[in-house]
């Protein structure tokens, strides 16, 4: 997933590639997918009500079919958003909220704590297993049982 997600984010986007370790694992175990139970595809589960939103803004050609045979689109897609998002709000905690949809589903909010932890656990210690194991735990601790399955991030 690292190196996946290393490929695509560039100089100047928004975030950092730590913080894309916490969404995508929080949001999808690192499985590029549609959401069980509604809309969003992707590592990060973006809403396809967005692409147009996106697309115009980025100059992109975003859609869901490209987001599912394309592991590279689902990352990037992500890193647009989030691009968008910062163009268009103040503050790196409002971006997130803006992304979780935190204003509309307040308890999303911790969500974006948990990325957050990721973030600072992967960027303060030494990156080995026991580091991404704790991290990814941070994330999303639903998700503790599956951390045995990730060998490489």
């Amino acid at each position: 997933m690292w190196n996946l997600i290393d490929r695509n984010y560039e100089e100047g986007d928004f975030g950092s590639r730590e913080l894309l370790i916490g969404i995508f694992w929080e949001e999808t175990m690192f499985q590029n997918r549609h959401q069980l139970h509604g809309s969003a595809v992707g590592f990060g589960q973006v809403e396809p009500v967005n692409f147009a939103a996106i697309n115009k803004w980025g100059s992109k050609n975003y859609n869901k079919t490209l987001i599912d045979i394309s592991d590279d689109a689902s990352v990037r897609v992500t890193i647009d958003y989030l691009n968008m998002l910062s163009s268009r709000l103040k503050g790196r905690r409002s971006v997130l909220d803006g992304y979780a949809g935190s204003i509309q589903r307040p308890k999303n909010a911790v969500k974006v704590n948990q990325w957050l932890d990721c973030e600072r656990i992967l960027q303060d210690n030494d990156f080995d297993s026991e580091t991404v194991t704790m991290a990814l735990k941070a994330a999303e601790l639903n998700h503790r049982t599956a951390i045995v399955l990730v060998n490489d991030l």
